[in-house]
């Protein structure tokens, strides 16, 4: 008997559960693709916005005061008093330059005839061991400490080997002067005073004959003389400082020059000799953005006696005060409420006050609202605050009273972001002093910030109540 067939299933439905399993596993895997791919997009986002977003740095504020950097090219005025040759011939420096000749020295000769000097651009005398020690000094100071950015040090330099050549010169042909004919000799007839043997033409200037032009060193020219120089009878070979009285004159803005004049006194330092003197003050003007800056002194001329124009720093007295960095600084407007409008009693110093502000419900009816604000300043007659609790056009309502004020009036304060809390919140503050990179605040400012707190260094990146992650 033949074998019965088992039964077979369908064709149709084994092929429909593969199907089903296929549809499983094909869109099962697309929908977690998706979401791989949204959840990347997102990270990705999430990623650009924090390296996109600003850093906010923090400094802590700290008590300091401002050196100003006051450097100038000053003009020196002294009283100057010009001698001339008395007659045309070879000069003969008898008078060591810088120091004090009294009356009756001798300061120079004119040689006529040639019969000291001979050839007028050498003479007889040798110098010993001693004084070619000292030329040799010289030198190899300057050598050691010149600077091509400051080659204004070589005109100093040439004249103070000329200066120590004319002495080491004048010593010798002083002891034989007195026996040699046809020589026309100055002596000093007045008062005395240092010797210098050099012109400019700008001896005579006083404070009165200022003006622009004798600033400019473009034009200026000095003559400096030396034993075996030719000089013309009436030229100008020497002249004497008489009196320890001088000046340095600076040309400076009408606001700097004002601020000097009230200092009285300032401390000038003279950068090529790092001396330091009191100068009082006077200012004279100049043109109509600028003014003369006058310092007198009363010492230490024998240290300048020989120069016209010279480098200061004027120091004034420093303002003390909290100190932070100019970028910290921030404008910001805040509406002006008049403090009649502010519920008694409820405004604390440097905190917060009440108003009432009228508002109106669904059905149209008139109410009033008791609102909380932030006061950030205050004057006599005003509150600051901000746009957070209250808007432009505002209704404020008096209390106890039917008169209103609309909320409109708006004013700048200067500040800075505090952070003390972890949040960016604006502060006052009140600027005393300031130069180019910080500035010098009181430290006892109603609503404003203290020694150790901390603020943002960058204004700019500052958002009011942010959080703040550094």
């Amino acid at each position: 008997m033949p074998r019965k067939k088992a039964n077979k299933a369908p064709a149709g439905k084994p092929v429909k559960k593969a199907i089903g399993r296929e549809n499983i596993e094909k869109y099962g895997g697309r929908f977690l693709a998706i979401l791989i791919v949204v959840f990347l997009f997102f990270l990705i986002i999430l990623f650009m916005q924090v390296i996109s977003k600003d850093r906010i740095s923090s400094y802590m504020v700290r008590k300091g005061s401002l050196t100003q950097d006051n450097i100038y090219r000053a003009m020196l005025l002294k009283d100057e008093y010009v001698i001339n040759a008395p007659a045309s011939g070879t000069l003969i420096c008898l008078a060591p330059e810088g120091e004090h000749a009294g009356r009756g020295s001798r300061l120079f000769s004119v040689d006529e005839t040639g019969s000291l000097m001979g050839d007028a651009s050498s003479g007889d005398y040798s110098p010993s061991e001693e004084d070619r020690e000292l030329l040799k000094n010289e030198i190899d100071t300057f050598r050691a400490g010149f600077s091509p950015d400051e080659f204004r040090e070589t005109y100093d330099f040439v004249h103070s080997l000329s200066s120590e050549i004319n002495r080491i010169s004048a010593r010798s042909i002083n002891d034989r002067i007195d026996s040699v004919n046809g020589l026309a000799t100055f002596s000093n007839d007045g008062d005395g005073g240092y010797v210098i043997y050099s012109a400019d033409g700008m001896e005579g200037i006083t404070v009165n004959d200022l003006k622009k032009s004798l600033f400019s060193e473009s034009s200026y020219e000095k003559k400096q003389y030396m034993t075996g120089d030719l000089v013309d009878r009436g030229t100008p070979v020497c002249k004497l400082i008489r009196s320890d009285d001088w000046k340095a004159v600076i040309i400076t803005d009408n606001e700097q020059a004002e601020y000097f004049r009230k200092e009285g006194y300032c401390t000038i330092v003279f950068k090529d000799r790092d001396i330091r003197l009191s100068g009082k003050v006077s200012v004279s003007s100049c043109d109509a953005d600028n003014s003369y800056c006058i310092f007198t002194f009363n010492s230490s001329v024998p240290n300048f006696a020989a120069e016209r124009f010279t480098d200061i720093e004027v120091k004034g007295s420093a303002t003390e005060g909290l100190k932070i960095p100019v970028n910290a600084i921030a404008d910001k407007t805040f509406f002006t409420i008049p403090k009649e409008f502010a519920v008694p009693d409820t405004a604390e110093e440097g905190g917060n006050a009440v108003f009432l502000k009228q508002s109106y419900l669904e059905t149209g009816e008139s109410s009033v609202l008791k609102v909380e604000v932030s006061v950030y300043s205050e004057t006599d007659d005003h509150y600051y605050v901000d746009n957070t609790q209250l808007k432009y056009g505002d209704v404020l309502i008096k209390p106890d009273s039917n008169a209103k004020y609309v909320v409109r009036d708006t004013d700048v304060l200067r500040g800075v972001y505090n952070i003390n809390k972890g949040f960016a919140r604006f502060y006052k503050v009140n600027i005393l002093d300031e130069n180019s990179e910080y500035v010098i605040i009181a430290s006892d400012t109603t609503y404003g910030i203290r020694e150790y707190d901390y603020i943002i260094l960058d204004a700019e990146n500052a958002v009011d109540d942010e959080f703040i992650y550094e």
